[in-house]
């Protein structure tokens, strides 16, 4: 039987975890979280070639991803189920034709189109 890996990383510093609180919508990577990326990347080259790549729809994840995993050539997927729950903007994600013009390679069929469902909790 092949043996699978499974490999989780968080995403890098998003501008929410710099200026506190939750209150900026769906927040993007910082400077030094992009620089996190970079660094994450030249490891995680070292793990070898990935088969699939699952990613929340949260702007900061798929800058994550984007960055960290950017010359694999596997499928890349958003998971709805991967994504923080927690209360505050910062967890409410733009909507999908939003998300896909800034990230074209990930694939969107699983998550609902339009508003963030979690917009009306």
């Amino acid at each position: 039987m092949k043996r699978k890996e499974l490999i989780l990383i968080r995403h890098a510093e998003g501008e929410h975890n710099v200026k506190g609180g939750s209150f900026s919508f769906d927040p993007p990577l910082t400077a030094v979280g992009r620089q996190q990326c970079r660094e994450a990347r030249r490891e995680l080259r070292k793990e070898g070639e990935l088969d699939l790549i699952c990613v929340s729809p949260l702007r900061r994840t798929l800058e994550t991803a984007d960055m960290c995993f950017k010359h694999e050539r596997c499928d890349r997927v958003a998971v709805e189920m991967l994504r923080e729950r927690t209360k505050g903007s910062c967890n409410w994600r733009r909507r999908v034709d939003e998300q896909q013009k800034d990230f074209p390679s990930v694939d969107y069929r699983h998550i609902a189109p339009g508003l963030d469902p979690h917009l009306n909790r």
